[in-house]
């Protein structure tokens, strides 16, 4: 069940990860794989997904650096349940960077990283940084230095500034952060356009109000032109069935 989608090497050759699947652990669905697929249609699984200390259900697409490392995160799994970041060299050596903790750590992570000059990752957890939304927490912005020093850089409130992250990051030449969050904003959940500066000061570009501008966007957000950023939400919109929006950032 691959839910996001495909990065390509200089040879042409896709990369991948489905969120089941890979043997019959995690009750008997598999806990999930990394994938290539050759251009001429052969292909392989890289790593299958134990559940434990690797992680499980790997749900966002891969980044790859200049060596051909691959790097990703599990939404659950590790030692603390909470899922992992993780990183695939080309010989098929696994490692997992850092196992959310939960709590005020980050939980849960669904999107993928971005990397910085310094060879930094950036992303967001859906869960985890407080006691909020129900005791899960709201969900974080951190993050992972290339030592895998892990830092939250904003921990979601769930009221005004957003809840719930399902998307990542975007960074300007700033490095300011830009993402969206699925619920929080206004009293009826419909999602915020964040930023989030290097320092954690987090503001909210835009908040969601449905139905006619729509509501819960679940993916990131890109930068465009005239310092404006563009995605989309799953809900509301005069037809009921979403929207593209552009926001100012």
């Amino acid at each position: 069940m691959p839910f996001a989608g495909l990065i390509a090497d200089t040879s042409g050759n896709l990369y991948g990860t489905a969120s089941q699947g890979g043997g019959s652990r995690c009750s008997g669905t598999g806990c999930g794989t990394i994938f290539r697929l050759t251009p001429d249609g052969t292909f392989t699984v890289l790593h299958s997904f134990s559940g434990a200390s690797d992680g499980e259900f790997p749900a966002a697409n891969l980044l790859m650096d200049k060596k051909g490392d691959l790097y990703g995160t599990a939404g659950g799994g590790g030692p603390n349940d909470a899922g992992t970041v993780f990183k695939l060299s080309p010989n098929g050596s696994f490692k997992t960077l850092h196992a959310f903790a939960g709590g005020s750590d980050g939980a849960n992570p669904q999107a993928g990283l971005i990397e910085d000059k310094a060879g930094d990752f950036y992303g967001t957890t859906r869960n985890g940084g407080g006691q909020g939304c129900n005791g899960a927490g709201c969900g974080t912005v951190f993050r992972l230095a290339s030592n895998g020093t892990e830092t939250v850089l904003y921990n979601f409130k769930g009221i005004s500034d957003g809840s719930e992250p399902y998307g990542g990051v975007v960074a300007d030449a700033g490095g300011n952060l830009y993402g969206t969050t699925i619920g929080g904003g206004n009293t009826d959940g419909d999602g915020v356009v964040f930023k989030v500066t290097p320092k954690g000061n987090e503001s909210v570009p835009y908040t969601f109000a449905g139905p006619a501008d729509g509501a819960w966007p679940e993916a990131g957000v890109i930068l465009g032109r005239a310092g404006k950023l563009y995605g989309t939400t799953y809900g509301e919109g005069s037809d009921g069935w979403g929207t593209v929006f552009a926001v100012k950032k």
